[in-house]
């Protein structure tokens, strides 16, 4: 896990103005590895989603963050989320 400076990043899916940030990360992750994300190991096994939720509340957060679930990289940025299954 870490926190980075943002690079461009161009494949990636928003977040929807009505959802947590952790919520599209288990959305996201689903859809990438082909699970039902029910079926997932919960992603706070990874991280702490009330934190990564905190952590882009704000609109000026310029960092990216990446961790790794279910054997995917998870990259979460003000753009949004890209996975990439490892």
């Amino acid at each position: 896990m870490e926190i980075c400076d943002t690079g461009g990043v161009d494949d990636t899916i928003e977040i929807r103005p009505e959802e947590d940030v952790s919520t599209a990360v288990a959305r996201q992750l689903a859809s990438t590895i082909g699970k039902n994300p029910i079926e997932m190991t919960p992603i706070s096994e990874s991280i702490d989603p009330d934190a990564l939720d905190t952590l882009f509340q704000n609109d000026d957060t310029d960092i990216e963050f990446r961790f790794e679930h279910e054997g995917a990289t998870v990259r979460v940025s003000k753009v949004g989320i890209t996975v990439q299954q490892n």
